[in-house]
């Protein structure tokens, strides 16, 4: 198996620190704090300008991340047919209603969210109670 570069492992570090129930509960700039001294102590071939492109490359990547659930799971309430003509739809359909009573939409977020985003979670809670209904 192929080590991690530093940049990758210091992806990980950052990503860790964005996503991270434990990290999220220290505000930003000790998050920043402890990157810095990570990447200083780990990781010094990494710049200043580098960690902020690495930055820009995270935020781009899960907003394209975020923008195909959106899309998958539109086209899934708008065009269920879609999901039979697509393998990869169908397989993660299946795995969604399998486990659909292990899914807990009650504690996403919602003050960031679009209106469009908005929307599409009151259709999942919704898909969802009528789930629950059903058992």
């Amino acid at each position: 198996m192929r080590e991690l570069t530093e940049r990758e492992k210091f992806i990980i570090d950052c990503v860790i620190m964005i996503t991270s129930s434990k990290a999220k509960s220290f505000p930003r700039i000790i998050r920043q704090a402890i990157l810095r001294y990570i990447r200083d102590t780990k990781y010094p071939s990494i710049s200043n300008d580098e960690w902020h492109e690495i930055a820009l490359n995270i935020d781009k990547h899960k907003d394209s991340t975020m923008d195909a659930l959106r899309s998958g799971f539109s086209d899934a309430l708008l065009n269920p047919t879609k999901i039979i003509q697509n393998v990869n739809m169908l397989t993660l359909d299946k795995t969604i209603r399998e486990n659909m009573n292990n899914i807990d939409l009650s504690n996403i977020s919602t003050p960031d969210l679009s209106e469009k985003d908005l929307a599409l979670l009151l259709a999942a809670k919704q898909m969802k109670r009528d789930f629950d209904e059903k058992r």
